[in-house]
Parts: structure tokens; sequence; C-alpha cells
């Protein structure tokens, strides 16, 4: 995205129409249509990742939590058992959920601003700078949490899992 508007800088429409590659116009639609595709294909990601943690990661985080809370209560009704390991799964886990929701919600509303925006380069700059930061921060968390969820909650292949499939 930060290389496609020296393609419309007159040193490039200069070149490129001298050699008779592109016209101007040419040029001016190749510049519209790979803006737009840029801006278009960050937004079905986002939408994609949005839908993602919402249907799959939240609620796999919610019943972790709550069969460990289970568990939790069970150990300290019996008494006499360590329950930190219990108690820190769940606290790292409440932790990473409530700055995941915080972390979506902040993506929604960036893709709400999308719909506002008129001009391509303010569009695709705003994708780049706001949306892919957003989304890579909400990655983070996701990612972080898949360590502590345990794995038949997870509803995610993991990398290795991927990996070990293809094989």
């Amino acid at each position: 995205m930060d290389a496609l508007p020296e393609f419309i800088v007159k040193k490039s429409v200069d070149l490129f129409a001298k050699h008779n590659v592109f016209t101007e116009t040419e040029i001016n639609s190749r510049y519209e249509i790979l803006m737009e595709g840029y801006c278009k294909t960050l937004h079905i990601e986002a939408l994609t990742m949005t839908d993602l943690v919402k249907s799959g990661i939240i609620p796999a985080c919610v019943d972790y939590q709550n069969d460990l809370s289970k568990l939790l209560l069970r150990k300290k009704q019996i008494g006499g058992y360590d329950t930190s390991l219990e108690e820190h799964l769940l606290g790292n886990i409440a932790k990473l959920s409530t700055r995941m929701m915080k972390k979506l919600a902040e993506l929604e509303n960036a893709i709400l601003v999308t719909k506002e925006e008129k001009k391509i380069l303010d569009m695709a700059c705003f994708y780049r700078d706001v949306i892919f930061e957003v989304m890579s921060e909400l990655r983070l968390i996701v990612d972080e949490l898949e360590t502590l969820v345990a794995r038949k909650y997870w509803p995610v292949p993991s990398y290795a899992e991927l990996l070990n499939s293809v094989i």
C-alpha cells in the first residue's frame, strides 16, 4: 500500500507513457483498483477475525473458565488441595479475555469508521494504520490465550496440527 501512491506520481506516469506501457488514465485506473483491492482484502480479514473471535474463541474461553471454576470450587469444598494452578490459569484467562473483548470492540468500531471514508488513499492509510494494527494486537492476545486454553476447548487447529495434517 505504501508503494502504490508512487505509481501515480508524474515521474512514473511520464515513464510509463514514454514507453507506451500505460496511459495516464490506465495508470490511475490501476492505482484505484489496487488500492480498493488492498482495502477490501483487509476489510474481509477484519470481518473474518471478528466472526472467528465471537463464534469460536470467546465460547472456548468461557467454557474452559467455567470448567476451571467448577474444579476450583470442588477442590476448595473438599479442602486440603492446592488450587494455585487453577487460580493462576483462571486469572490469566480472565484478564486476557477482558483484553480480547476490548480489542474486539475497538476493531468493530474501526470497521464502522471505514464506511465513512471516501478518499481511497485516506481509506487505505486507515486500514494500514488502524485496522491492521488493532488486528495485530487482537491476534497477539488470542495467540496467548491459545497457550492457556486446553486443546479440547480450542476451536481452531494449532500450527503444528495444520502442518501434521498436510503430511
